[in-house]
């Protein structure tokens, strides 16, 4: 529109980069799991395609140890989420490295992208 001033708008501010923080190790145990199966980390995914079945959580995640626990919850207020018990391989009762094993099998799941059945989903360990 002629005549009128041309108004400042100010540019919004770039939003914050998010520093990747490391997961502390001890909230990673889920109390049940580590009762069930010593030494086990549990694994919450996220956004997993209709029609994935259990099986498909264990076909993918045994590539980062050993399984003890893998199910597609069947709630549907939950629909869309698996959830992995995972144990790190070499990994037995009163291994004095034990923690440092978990917490390389943390690192190594967060680290890398997954897709299941096709779709990326999201992978983070219990808290």
């Amino acid at each position: 529109h002629r005549g009128q001033p041309v108004q400042d708008i100010a540019k919004p501010a770039a939003p914050e980069k998010r520093q990747k923080r490391a997961v502390p190790l001890a909230p990673c145990i889920a109390a049940e799991d580590e009762a069930r199966h010593p030494g086990s980390v549990r694994f919450c995914i996220d956004g997993c395609p209709e029609g994935t079945m259990d099986a498909d959580l264990e076909e993918h995640f045994a590539f980062y140890g050993e399984i003890r626990e893998a199910f597609i919850v069947k709630d549907e207020a939950a629909k869309g989420k698996g959830v992995v018990v995972l144990v790190p391989e070499g990994v037995t009762e009163g291994d004095s490295q034990a923690k440092d094993k978990l917490r390389q099998l943390v690192d190594a799941v967060h680290r890398d992208r997954h897709k299941i059945c096709g779709k990326p989903v999201r992978v983070q360990a219990a808290l």
